[in-house]
């Protein structure tokens, strides 16, 4: 026999005792681990103090098996006893039911822990209010705001040519009209060539036209193609940028039930006003929109919360290195089972007079997940 079959001999037999001699070491109600070495304990046995065996895991009365099946835990209404060797009862307060784990209690929409904390009381909810989304506290309704004792809701005061905003609970001004002292809306006086701006809240001049004073004059054609060129150097940035993030998918997981909520940005847009001289930027809006979806089945709602960042990056007439700004919005949403929402967000960029902007793009942009909750 050649030296080298005698090598690969030694090798075979060695690798045949190890096997041996590892299996040899795996104790009863045991099973060898299926990738690296070592053992674990079968289901209904755990390793004593020793780690040298398995022995039968002892469930209580009222008491499971959990998920691993190398301890025990309590079945849904039960909790472990001050000692941690029973189960006892969850024992519910009037007008209380059993929280996400089963295992405590929580006071019913509409009632909320007394100062004891054993008992639920139910909240009072003042006239012109409703319940919140915890159930727990009460909010006014649109319309209404907290009076000077936060213990009641008053009707908010609305001028003629106004309307309630977004949150329901103060007024803006209509779309042509800004506001003029503390409760008085304004018609906004537009002259010739020019238009409201998005906001509908003061007037600017329409392309080809600067501001001078309070009327709009027509640009020179250099004006003009000076002004054309800066914009659609902004807007081809902001697409090049939206190219590079729109297939980035950002997920997170709802830990209750391991739904998961993906956001991903759907489009956008970039647009700068020119100043009333008609040679440099008063300021950029940019404008981005996402879609989220989820694949969540129950019968419940989840509660998101997104946050949006848009950085940009400009540069001033006279100036060697560029600047940089950020803006970011967070907006909320309720997803049911597998459903889908589209929406958008507008971020405001204006510049100081003295920067004399002349360029301007997007450097970035970011949405993400800031939360996700189970209602």
């Amino acid at each position: 026999m050649t030296a080298l079959h005698l090598i690969s001999l030694f090798v075979l037999l060695s690798f045949s005792l190890a096997e041996t001699t590892l299996a040899a070491e795996v104790p009863s109600n045991a099973s060898p681990r299926k990738f690296g070495d070592g053992w674990d304990c079968n289901r209904g046995y755990a390793k004593d103090a020793s780690s040298t065996k398995c022995e039968p895991v002892q469930v209580p009365e009222n008491g499971q098996l959990n998920v691993f099946g190398n301890a025990w835990e309590c079945k849904r209404g039960f909790a472990k006893s001050g000692s941690g060797t029973e189960c006892v009862e969850v024992l519910l307060p009037q007008n209380a039911v059993l929280d996400y784990t089963g295992h405590n209690w929580v006071c019913a929409r509409g009632f909320k822990k007394d100062s004891s904390g054993k008992a639920c009381a139910q909240v009072y909810v003042p006239q012109n209010a409703e319940l919140d989304f915890t159930g727990q506290r009460w909010t006014c309704k649109r319309g209404f705001k907290p009076g000077e004792s936060s213990t009641a809701c008053e009707a908010v005061a609305i001028p003629e040519y106004g309307q309630l905003d977004y949150s329901g609970r103060d007024w803006v001004c209509k779309s042509g009209y800004k506001r003029e002292g503390a409760f008085k809306c304004a018609l906004i006086l537009i002259p010739e060539n020019a238009k409201l701006n998005i906001f509908g809240t003061d007037w600017e001049c329409k392309e080809g036209f600067s501001k001078k004073d309070a009327s709009c004059l027509e640009m020179t054609p250099e004006e003009k193609a000076q002004q054309q060129v800066l914009i659609a150097t902004a807007k081809r940035a902001f697409e090049e940028r939206h190219k590079a993030v729109a297939a980035r998918q950002l997920c997170e997981t709802e830990y209750k039930t391991g739904a998961k909520v993906c956001i991903a940005i759907s489009g956008g847009d970039f647009d700068c006003q020119k100043d009333y001289s008609g040679d440099h930027f008063k300021g950029c809006e940019a404008e981005i929109s996402y879609d989220l979806n989820t694949d969540y089945g129950g019968g419940a709602y989840l509660d998101v919360d997104v946050s949006c960042e848009v950085e940009i990056e400009y540069k001033g007439r006279n100036a060697y290195v560029s600047k940089t700004d950020s803006d970011n919005y967070s907006d909320s949403h309720s997803l049911y089972a597998h459903d889908s929402e589209a929406s958008s967000l507008t971020f405001d960029f204006p510049f100081s007079t003295f920067d004399e902007v002349v360029q301007a793009k997007v450097a970035d942009v970011r949405c993400e997940i800031e939360s996700v909750n189970l209602w």
